[in-house]
């Protein structure tokens, strides 16, 4: 009687040791499958072996820990690795319901579930990596046959970068699963049933008696239905929630950015030019002492970042904007020192303060040069006389591709967490309650 209690603990044990065992086995397969593709230069990556071995041997939740914890670790040297943590997730659920409805018994199953990896590992990666960087064609070895594809008449570049991509992840992916296929075949079966994890709190149940029990309705819905359903809304509403904070916050963050350069760019033009020399800058253009030599230091502080658009000297009269400098860029040239140049609409408000020499805050304007915050600093003379003003304009345009830049790698990272919860949620509720 005695030794009851201790062979149930001691069952315990192993069931909670399983998960472990299986998910450290999986996680040095996909490390020892990436090292070897670097060092045989293999055109695959086989990082995903373990993590698809891993999702038919034990379910959703150890493949989904292992292709998770796979990237964790590889970001730890390559911190890009990370974001594409997802996508190693989501392979372990198709490799876990493939598994479970029995397809990789069939020739036909086999050849749908690579199809859905490459989607998964090609395609998905694909919209990441465009997210992440914008989609241009890439330096990979997908590279040649997205131009080709293009060439061909595929109507844009990122189409043709997401079928060349899951193009070649077909080989990867089929390897994957036949290599793990063969894996589980040849396993002794003492190691397959200790790697095995059981989740079971309660004697298990047979196939029918678990098929009734999952199958089971009140008012419409059975209990997992309602617990599925339940866990994925609040994931869901948790995620959107999360996400769109991040995305506001960093929306506020940089565009405080910008205004601070705005600010500091304007000053440091301000000083780089001579009060003294303005009415001569003015009168004689570039032949005037030092003209050159000051348009230059303007270049050099223009060059010093690329969200920079434009920098310029004005002076505000009544009748307009008189130049001063104005520098050129690739896509515009300067205009010449002493034009007039309207006033735009947006100033409009704010020309008294500038007549009078007076310093206004900078302003997010979207007029004749597009979405551009302007920073203007007033230059004075020694009589305290406010002589022209230092503009310097930063480029807004690339501030939506900062933002889903951002946004994509958020979601990147936050993606395959929930979905981790979202598994272990369910497992859990399932296994303590729903079952029971």
């Amino acid at each position: 009687m005695s030794l009851k209690p201790e062979l149930h603990t001691a069952e315990k044990r192993l069931n909670l040791l399983r998960p472990l065992l299986l998910i450290v086995c999986g996680i040095a397969v996909n490390m020892l499958g990436m090292r070897l593709a670097l060092a045989l230069s293999l055109p695959l990556f086989l990082d995903s072996i373990g993590t698809v071995v891993s999702a038919m041997l034990g379910g959703f939740l150890p493949g989904v820990l292992v292709g998770y914890i796979t990237n964790l670790i590889g970001g730890i040297e390559d911190p890009i690795t990370t974001y594409y943590a997802t996508i190693n997730v989501l392979l372990a659920v198709v490799a876990a319901w493939s598994y479970g409805r029995g397809w990789l018994k069939r020739v036909w199953g086999v050849l749908v579930t690579i199809l859905l990896l490459a989607v998964v590992g090609g395609g998905l990666g694909s919209c990441l990596t465009w997210l992440l960087y914008g989609m241009d064609f890439g330096t990979g070895i997908s590279a040649p046959l997205a131009h080709r594809l293009y060439e061909a008449g595929i109507p844009t570049v990122f189409l043709s970068q997401l079928l060349a991509d899951m193009v070649l992840d077909l080989p990867d992916k089929a390897v994957v699963l036949l290599l793990s296929l063969l894996m589980l075949r040849l396993m002794p079966r003492r190691v397959r049933e200790l790697l095995t994890p059981h989740f079971w709190m309660q004697k298990p149940l047979t196939d029918t008696e678990f098929q009734r029990v999952i199958q089971a309705r009140t008012r419409g819905l059975s209990l997992r239905a309602r617990v599925v359903l339940l866990l994925a809304t609040a994931v869901v509403v948790i995620a959107v929630a999360a996400v769109g904070i991040n995305a506001q916050l960093y929306h506020q963050t940089t565009i405080e950015e910008h205004t601070k350069l705005g600010a500091s760019v304007s000053s440091l033009v301000a000083s780089a030019l001579d009060p003294e020399r303005v009415d001569d800058y003015l009168a004689l253009g570039e032949a005037a002492e030092g003209y050159a030599e000051t348009k230059e230091r303007l270049s050099v502080i223009r060059e010093s970042s690329p969200d920079i658009e434009y920098v310029y000297v004005y002076r505000i009269l009544p009748d307009g904007c008189h130049v001063v400098f104005d520098l050129d860029t690739e896509d515009l040239p300067g205009s010449p020192t002493g034009e007039i140049i309207p006033f735009d609409e947006s100033f409009v408000p704010y020309l008294g303060t500038l007549l009078t020499g007076q310093r206004i805050e900078p302003l997010i304007t979207n007029d004749t040069y597009g979405w551009l915050l302007t920073a203007y600093e007033p230059v004075y003379n020694a009589e305290g006389q406010c002589v022209c003003y230092a503009c310097a304009d930063i480029s807004m345009g690339l501030l939506t591709e900062y933002e889903l830049s951002y946004v994509a790698r958020t979601l990147a990272l936050f993606l395959g967490l929930l979905v981790l919860i979202l598994v272990a949620g369910l497992i859990l509720a399932e296994y303590s309650m729903v079952l029971p």
